[in-house]
């Protein structure tokens, strides 16, 4: 009885393509949206460590650098990130005693004191830090460039039926880099 009843269901085809359609656009929309997304991410990220080791060299051919010259940096690094708000930066000089067998902070300077600025006792300290800075010889001079980037999602996808991970975040890069040959005494006034 029930055979009889789906028989012409069974050999009619018409309407399945809006069927198709209704089940498959969702999918489609949300995977468009999430690529978008996605692809926003790793272009505000790239560009961040691209602008970071740009300034990171900058400073590594400098002989020495005056009060004037973080602004004009971080004018450099919102240039580069396309003029982003919220983009920090902070630069310190460091060299190694094998006397002390620490790190001792030469200076530290932040644009607009926008992140507070390290010392020696607050680097040592934080051994996150200490391991990321490369070995050095004693004497020898390192310059740490620091930069926070706050990335908002173009569009939320919280609400879809699948997850997605990507949430507003601030993307940080550690830029150590040492100063070019002939440039081993690389002063400041952070003032």
């Amino acid at each position: 009885m029930m055979d009889r009843l789906f028989r012409p269901f069974r050999r009619d085809e018409s309407g399945t393509a809006v069927v198709e359609l209704v089940l498959v656009l969702p999918i489609m929309l949300w995977a468009y949206l999430a690529l978008f997304t996605y692809w926003d991410a790793y272009r505000v990220l790239n560009t961040t460590q691209k602008a970071s080791y740009t300034i990171a060299d900058m400073i590594s051919r400098f002989d020495t650098l005056d009060p004037a010259d973080f602004p004009g940096m971080q004018d450099v690094l919102e240039y580069m990130i396309g003029d982003r708000e919220g983009a920090k930066m902070r630069i310190t000089a460091v060299v190694w005693s094998d006397r002390d067998k620490r790190f001792n902070v030469q200076w530290s300077c932040s644009p607009g004191n926008a992140k507070s600025v390290w010392n020696t006792a607050l680097l040592n300290a934080d051994t996150g830090v200490k391991g990321r800075i490369p070995s050095l010889d004693d004497g020898e001079w390192s310059v740490i460039v620091e930069t926070w980037v706050d990335f908002v999602p173009a569009m939320d996808l919280s609400s879809l039926p699948v997850s997605t991970p990507l949430e507003p975040r601030t993307f940080h890069q550690f830029i150590a880099t040492r100063p070019r040959p002939g440039k081993t005494n690389l002063t400041n006034r952070c003032e």
